[in-house]
């Protein structure tokens, strides 16, 4: 399950070039593409399982933090739904 998450986010944030990490924090442009890439390899990394499962682990806690780090702050549009 966590495999598949870690495909998701990054794919999602190689394509998008946007990572959204609260409700009102994301990062954008290359920093993003930078952490999907970091998801993608915790990915394949899990899917072979063993002690890279721990690895992949630690690759998500630093996309975590980076992206806590770099985020930007953005507002809601007035039609937007919470």
């Amino acid at each position: 399950m966590f495999t598949i998450l870690l495909l998701v986010f990054g794919v999602l944030a190689l394509v998008k070039g946007e990572f959204k990490i609260t409700a009102r924090r994301k990062v954008k442009g290359s920093t993003s593409q930078m952490l999907g890439i970091l998801l993608l390899m915790g990915a394949g990394l899990s899917i072979l399982g063993g002690n890279l499962s721990i690895i992949s682990l630690v690759l998500f806690i630093t996309v975590v933090v980076v992206g806590i780090a770099t985020a930007e702050k953005y507002r809601r549009s007035v039609g937007e739904q919470t």
